[in-house]
């Protein structure tokens, strides 16, 4: 979402299992066990989580790093609510906005193009 919001040149570091897009900086950060000692030293203004693993989002509190947790989207408005907040985070709500609207004019676009069948 970072990097479709167009804050992919803001992002420093990813965990050691995110690998897209391919120019994302992976590092040794753990996704399963994460260190909030690791996670300061590269420095963030902003860590972007998906859960709360090992309280990580109170102990990077105690360091003073904003954090934005973002669980899986469970609905298309889930979706667009976390790229709106992640763009408004970045300094980048028009580009997410941009992104918000492409994808609901894109599955609008596909929708419509469904063939109907009659029912029976």
């Amino acid at each position: 979402m970072l990097f479709a919001v167009g804050a992919g040149k803001q992002v420093t570091a990813v965990d050691d299992n995110s690998n897209y897009p391919p120019e994302a900086p992976k590092t040794d950060l753990s996704g399963y066990q994460p260190s909030a000692e690791a996670v300061a030293a590269k420095n963030p203004d902003l860590v972007v989580i998906s859960d709360n693993t090992n309280k990580i989002s109170e102990a990077l509190a105690k360091l003073k790093i904003p954090v934005y947790q973002a669980p899986a989207a469970v609905t298309l408005d889930d979706t667009y609510r976390q790229l709106t907040e992640i763009g408004s985070l970045t300094g980048h709500p028009a580009e997410a906005s941009d992104v918000v609207r492409r994808m609901k004019d894109d599955i609008a676009k596909l929708v419509k193009d469904v063939p109907h069948s009659e029912a029976s």
